[in-house]
């Protein structure tokens, strides 16, 4: 269960904007599950939301959701890191940055894009690796401005503290969410990223895991 308690004006004002008509926390969050999973993303199943609200304005709201499958990529790094050989952190970060890139293609910008948002189980058929994010209050779609993604890649950049993620696997996380179709030079992506996400973390440090 998330519940949201007295929700701040300005995440009032942007469920607004972003649904065309007033929206609670939880039924953002809600909306947002449907959008992700609807085009193959992988979040958790909501069960239901409750709301109060008083003259038209949002008071309480909580959202209820199925248990994810897997582990939350915080406990993974903590628990597993050390152990992995260098091929084996290099395919999930290569992972993560096609399931972000993914995301971007559809149009979807996720402003809470952290380390400890993403969940992940290895598909024991294939091999590969799955991922599910969470946290959607914040979620936009229809999103083609750039800067906004940008901002996404460089908040999770934030989240990779240097304990387990050295420059090598950030600029590899990069690299490969870019892939081919990176329009310029990957330094100026590089540079971009690196530079909002020293922006973040000029006003906070990364959650300690």
């Amino acid at each position: 269960m998330k519940r949201f308690f007295h929700p701040h004006f300005k995440d009032m004002l942007f469920t607004w904007r972003n649904f065309g008509e007033p929206c609670s926390q939880a039924r953002c969050e809600w909306e947002s599950t449907k959008l992700l999973s609807s085009n193959g993303i992988g979040t958790y199943n909501p069960v239901c939301y409750g709301e109060r609200t008083k003259w038209g304005m949002e008071r309480k709201s909580f959202i209820v959701t199925e248990e994810l499958k897997g582990v939350s990529l915080t406990d993974y790094v903590k628990q597993n890191w050390q152990q992995l050989n260098k091929r084996q952190k290099e395919k999930i970060i290569t992972s993560i940055a096609a399931f972000v890139r993914r995301i971007h293609e559809n149009k979807f910008s996720l402003p809470d894009l952290y380390v400890w948002h993403i969940f992940l189980k290895e598909n024991q058929a294939s091999g590969e690796w799955e991922f599910a994010v969470i946290d959607l209050h914040r979620m936009s779609q229809n999103v083609t401005n750039k800067k906004r993604l940008m901002e996404n890649l460089g908040r999770l950049l934030h989240s990779m503290t240097d304990r387990y993620f050295d420059e090598e696997l950030k600029r590899l996380f990069i690299e490969s969410y870019a892939g081919s179709d990176c329009a310029g030079d990957i330094h100026t992506l590089l540079a971009q990223v690196k530079k909002y996400s020293d922006k973040v973390s000029a006003k906070r440090k990364p959650k300690p895991y």
